[in-house]
């Protein structure tokens, strides 16, 4: 009679836990859901997503507006006018994916494509990121495969009606020329600007890195007249 006292707790217990399990969803029912999430959260701003995209804490930023569709589709605007203006408006594709994290990866050559293949793909720029959290309205990423154990935080804040005029597409698209007066034998090498003060007879060159948007100042020297 004690073994039998003894046997029913266990045989409840397991039928307990048979119906328990009937009620959690499979791993592969969880990825799809959170993938369907993230999809909805990112396809709901009607005027799409405001992003400031430092690759480097030493490198200039870049403002871009994404507008995500459920179709797999993109529209990033951004103010980079480099390629003859190929990243000023664009669509391309897009994937939610997951692998051991939940990933937004930009799958065709787009601008985050060309910002990761700057000097020879080490400038530090990226086109697969983490889905953190999301913050208030706000999404948060982190770029997958920086060094050094900081990895780039991006995040999307829902954009405005008026975030498009943000964009300083017609500045960008002056300064682009400047490529056109680096000699051709120095390659990539930015060409030095000169600025002469006459009231003080000064020279002051700098030149500048429109792909990572920064300025240097190589030297000031003073005329002689």
């Amino acid at each position: 009679m004690k073994r039998l006292l003894y046997i029913l707790p266990i045989v409840f217990l397991l039928f307990s836990c048979k119906e328990n399990d009937g009620d959690i969803d499979s791993v592969e029912d969880r990825i799809k859901k959170a993938i369907n999430d993230l999809t909805g959260e990112l396809t709901t701003p009607s005027n799409g997503w405001k992003v400031l995209y430092q690759p480097t804490s030493t490198s200039g930023s870049f403002l871009m507006i994404l507008n995500f569709n459920e179709e797999g589709e993109v529209r990033i605007r951004t103010d980079v006018a480099a390629n003859d203006g190929e990243f000023l408006d664009q669509t391309i594709n897009y994937r939610i994916d997951n692998s051991l994290r939940l990933e937004l990866i930009f799958e065709t050559y787009g601008i985050f494509h060309y910002l990761f293949e700057l000097d020879q793909t080490t400038f530090g720029a990226e086109f697969e990121f983490y889905y953190e959290e999301k913050a208030d309205d706000n999404l948060v990423f982190t770029s997958k495969t920086d060094g050094g154990g900081f990895p780039t935080v991006l995040t999307f804040e829902p954009a405005s009606a008026n975030d498009i005029n943000l964009l300083s597409s017609e500045i960008s698209s002056n300064l682009d020329k400047f490529r056109g007066l680096s000699p051709q034998i120095f390659g990539a090498v930015p060409p030095i600007q000169q600025i002469y003060l006459a009231n003080n007879n000064t020279s002051f060159f700098w030149s500048i890195d429109l792909d990572k948007r920064m300025v240097e100042a190589d030297f000031a020297g003073i005329g002689t007249s």
